[in-house]
């Protein structure tokens, strides 16, 4: 029963069942469809979230910012963030309109999963992200991979590691580390704990639909661009597994959103489909 769960992840057998996840994912059996997505809504309503939870967050912890980011980099990495996952959950409540959280799937077997905790998630609607070390074409992922069922694969190759365990762990730990300028994280590590300072980075335990649990939501992919405000990038739970493609090149970071395909209300289970990507 785990490996009907979790197949789907695996991309040897993504290959050779393409197919025929495609003719049953087709006209018989149609996934909703917004059609047309416009990237830059979502990272509006992203933005619009951040702004709120780093105010609030400030607030809290320190009205100087110095004395803010410094309480923000510690806390991180000394795995002491709850006071701040309480004010996320606050702040994601007043300006989304509704709260997530990892819990036990209702799928037989299949472990952790995503349910709506509070609120309603409106149709075509940011849900959650997809966490994890970044990884161009052709970066060294083989170790990292085994037994590793959050190996998520973008339209252009680009992998995310979303693995919270092992060596997964340890790595983006380090890559956060690395990039640290001052005193600002360029990314979330909280992810990483039982209390993740944005609400929205648990999108790698959305389980996969079946036939008696269609999906709600689906995976869009997008890069955000450099004039995505800095400050809150310490609330985005990627970073680039190689150094080279940060230095002295200006580039853009890739995020994995899921959305709404139709309302959502309390206490429903989040349910995604792996076969299907927006670009």
């Amino acid at each position: 029963m785990r490996w009907k769960s979790y197949r789907h992840r695996f991309l040897p057998w993504i290959l050779l069942n393409w197919r025929k996840q495609f003719l049953k994912n087709s006209p018989k059996n149609p996934i909703p469809s917004h059609g047309f997505v416009d990237s830059s809504y979502f990272v509006k309503q992203l933005d619009f979230y951040l702004t709120h939870l780093n105010g609030a967050l400030q607030s809290r912890y320190g009205t100087d910012e110095t004395i803010f980011l410094t309480d923000h980099l510690s806390r991180s990495f000394a795995r002491c963030t709850k006071g701040y996952c309480t004010l996320g959950l606050q702040s994601a409540e007043e300006t989304l309109g509704f709260t997530i959280s990892r819990c036990r799937s209702t799928i037989i077997e299949a472990g952790t999963g995503v349910r709506v905790t509070k609120g309603v998630i409106p149709k075509n609607h940011l849900v959650a992200l997809y966490p994890g070390l970044i990884y161009q074409v052709g970066e060294p992922i083989l170790l990292q991979s085994l037994a590793n069922k959050f190996i998520f694969r973008c339209q252009d190759g680009v992998l995310l590691d979303g693995n919270d365990r092992a060596l997964s762990k340890h790595l983006f730990r380090s890559c956060a580390g690395r990039d640290i300028v001052g005193a600002h994280l360029m990314c979330d590590i909280s992810w990483l704990t039982d209390h993740p300072i944005n609400m929205l980075n648990v999108g790698q335990y959305i389980n996969n639909h079946t036939e008696e649990m269609p999906a709600n939501v689906e995976y869009h992919e997008l890069d955000l661009e450099l004039e995505f405000p800095a400050r809150y990038l310490k609330y985005i739970p990627n970073i680039e597994y190689s150094w080279n493609h940060q230095e002295n090149i200006p580039r853009t970071r890739r995020i994995i959103l899921l959305r709404s395909l139709r309302e959502i209300n309390t206490g429903e289970e989040l349910f995604s489909t792996y076969f299907r990507l927006i670009k």
